[in-house]
C-alpha cells in the first residue's frame, strides 16, 4: 500500500488542525504511541490508530517522530528501532493488520552505544527530534503504529510512559476528503 517513502527520520511538530510543515498544507491526524508500560509489556505488540480508527483517504502523508524511546531488553540501550531495516525489531506504520506494512516510522536504529542506541534516554530522544520527517504515499484505510518484536516481555518502556510517539499528517490538506480540523482535535490514538 505505500508508494515512495522519502526523507530520513523525524523533526518536531505540533499538533491541532492544518499546518504549513515543510512549506505545504498539511492535514493533522494526531499521535499514535504505545501504552504499554513495565507492567503491561505486551501492549507493545498491539496496534494503535491515528484518528481514532477512521478509514483515512488516499493521498500523501508524513510521519513525524515527536518523542520517546524505549529499549529492546534491559541490558540495551536507549532507541527506536533495534534494526535500521525493519525485517525485525523495530516500528512500523500498518494498515488494517500488522500484516499490511506500510513504512518503518522515523528513528534512530541500534540495540547498543557501539552501534546507534544511546547511553541516556534524552540523548536518543534529542538525537531523534533532529531528524527529518517521512513522507509516503497511502492507498487508503486505517494507519497505525505497531511493534515488530519477537518478544515483548523483555523490553523496556520509555521513562515516565515516554514511549516513541508520533504525528501522522496528510499532505495536501483536509478539505478535500480528509479528517477536518475540527475532527482532528480529537484524534488521539486509538488502541485496537
Amino acid at each position: 500500500m505505500a508508494g515512495g517513502a522519502s526523507g530520513g527520520f523525524a523533526g518536531a511538530a505540533g499538533a491541532g488542525g492544518a499546518s504549513g510543515a515543510g512549506g505545504s498544507d498539511a492535514c493533522d491526524l494526531g499521535v499514535a504511541q504505545s501504552l504499554a508500560t513495565q507492567q503491561t509489556l505486551d501492549l507493545f505488540g498491539q496496534t494503535v490508530y491515528y484518528a481514532e480508527g477512521a478509514t483515512l483517504p488516499a493521498g500523501r502523508y508524513r510521519v513525524t517522530y515527536l518523542d520517546g524511546c524505549m529499549k529492546y531488553a534491559s541490558s540495551q540501550d536507549w532507541t527506536i528501532h533495534a534494526y535500521a531495516n525493519g525485517a525485525s525489531a523495530a516500528w512500523w506504520l500498518v494498515g488494517q493488520t500488522s500484516g499490511q506494512r506500510l513504512v518503518v516510522p522515523p528513528g534512530t536504529a541500534g540495540y547498543a552505544v557501539s552501534n546507534g542506541a544511546f547511553a541516556t534516554f534524552d540523548e536518543c530522544v534529542t538525537a531523534n527530534k533532529r531528524l527529518p520527517p517521512i513522507e509516503f504515499d497511502f492507498a487508503g484505510g486505517k494507519i497505525g503504529v505497531w511493534l515488530l518484536d519477537s518478544q515483548y516481555g523483555d523490553n523496556l518502556a520509555g521513562l515516565d510512559g515516554r514511549n516513541p510517539k508520533w504525528q501522522l499528517s496528510r499532505i495536501g490538506g483536509c478539505a478535500d476528503g480528509g479528517i477536518a480540523p475540527t475532527d482532528a482535535a480529537a484524534t488521539d490514538a486509538a488502541v485496537n
